[in-house]
């Protein structure tokens, strides 16, 4: 992988990632540079029918249920009207896919514990909240903790 700099008077700033295919590299690193460059710090979402902005290093994963898409924090779960997929786009790297119905908060993360069928549970801190991790996202997940505790 090369890395360029290109300084252009009077251009806009620009980044391009030139890959024949892409994959789970790529994509994480898509995730840091638009991390990097400012994402959301607050979400609107819904709780007892009213509108909270809720700050995202408070939110411990989201999960869909049926038809809705639920945040969750150590103390209440929310309903968010955006789909899981473009909520994935809008929040920092530390959030990562757990399951097909759920993305999770991985610096929140205070264990992970697998089964024989290679199914694990995440368990968070400071609540009894948990969440499966399925086999398919494992390896990514945990690879996103291990960056996200050497960055502490």
């Amino acid at each position: 992988m090369k890395l360029r700099t290109e300084i252009v008077s009077g251009a806009e700033e620009e980044i391009i990632i030139r890959t024949p295919e892409l994959n789970e590299k790529t994509e994480r690193l898509l995730r840091l540079i638009s991390s990097a460059l400012g994402s959301v710090s607050e979400l609107a979402l819904g709780y007892n029918g009213e509108e909270h902005f809720v700050p995202i290093s408070e939110l411990l994963f989201f999960e869909t249920d049926g038809d809705r898409l639920c945040a969750h924090t150590a103390e209440r779960m929310y309903s968010c009207s955006l789909r899981l997929c473009e909520l994935h786009k809008l929040l920092p790297s530390t959030f990562v896919r757990a399951s097909k119905s759920c993305i999770a908060n991985t610096a929140e993360v205070s264990s992970i514990s697998r089964s024989l069928s290679g199914v694990g549970t995440v368990s968070f801190r400071g609540t009894h909240k948990t969440v499966c991790l399925s086999r398919m996202y494992y390896k990514s997940f945990h690879d996103t903790i291990e960056e996200t505790r050497l960055k502490k």
